[in-house]
């Protein structure tokens, strides 16, 4: 178990250190795919009553 933790840590730190992302771009990036996905979703599956 703690192994594949240290591994997905690892992983982590690696991306982190070759991809430099602040912590705020990551926010907006993560925002930014849920909303997508959200509007996918309406997409798909329209809200009741439009």
């Amino acid at each position: 178990m703690s192994t594949i933790t240290a591994k997905k840590s690892e992983k982590a730190v690696a991306t982190a250190k070759s991809d430099p992302v602040t912590p705020v771009e990551q926010q907006i990036d993560v925002i930014v795919k849920k909303t997508y996905r959200m509007a996918e979703t309406l997409k798909k599956y329209p809200l009741p009553g439009k």
